[in-house]
């Protein structure tokens, strides 16, 4: 048996909803695994709230993102739709105050620690099936006393360093949900000080 193709991370510029825009996708595939993580690309207002952008952030296999780029579709056409590579940059790295250790602020007051426990290693899990985490890789951190969570890497190496950086992108801005509301949870970098708790 073959082993599936690993994800890579893409950006998605579009006006229509994720739900078409996954249509849209689909039908350039008849493999559900071609498409994995979605989700919209916020920037916080003058007023600090979370705002949308027409910016997708997408994981898929090179297969499919071969097909689309054989499709015109990562230059300017007919439609709603433009997809490339994403591409790190410095300001994806930790600040220098900061480690390759993930802070993450939970909404305590909506959500309990177990429930944000569960749906945020439903969102890891989504990550592994799609090869950009294995199992071993990552660790929780709770505090009963805090609203966040930290997450650490055991297998941190410097070589390796873009894998656990991609994982805090499609970690961030990720909703979690509650009696039909929804609630926009961020992934920052966690400050060197904060390691003290662990």
């Amino acid at each position: 048996m073959t082993s599936k193709k690993s994800h890579n991370i893409y950006i998605i510029y579009s006006e229509s909803s994720i739900e078409d825009v996954r249509d849209f996708l689909n039908s350039y595939t008849n493999n559900n695994y071609n498409i994995g993580i979605m989700r919209l690309d916020y920037i916080k207002d003058s007023d600090g709230k979370s705002k949308k952008t027409n910016r997708i952030l997408v994981t898929l296999t090179d297969k499919i993102y071969k097909k689309l780029k054989d499709n015109n579709l990562t230059e300017k056409n007919e439609y709603d739709f433009k997809i490339k590579s994403y591409e790190l940059r410095n300001n994806n790295e930790p600040p220098e105050n900061c480690a390759y250790t993930l802070y993450i602020k939970l909404p305590i007051s909506e959500l309990t620690i177990n429930e944000c426990k569960e749906q945020l290693q439903d969102k890891i899990n989504s990550m592994i099936l799609y090869g950009l985490i294995d199992e071993d890789e990552y660790i929780f951190h709770s505090f009963e006393d805090k609203n966040y969570m930290l997450v650490t890497f055991p297998k941190l190496e410097k070589e390796n360093t873009e894998k656990y950086i991609k994982f805090k992108i499609l970690l961030d801005q990720q909703k979690f949900y509650k009696n039909n509301e929804e609630y926009i949870v961020r992934c920052s970098w966690a400050k060197k000080s904060s390691l003290r708790e662990i």
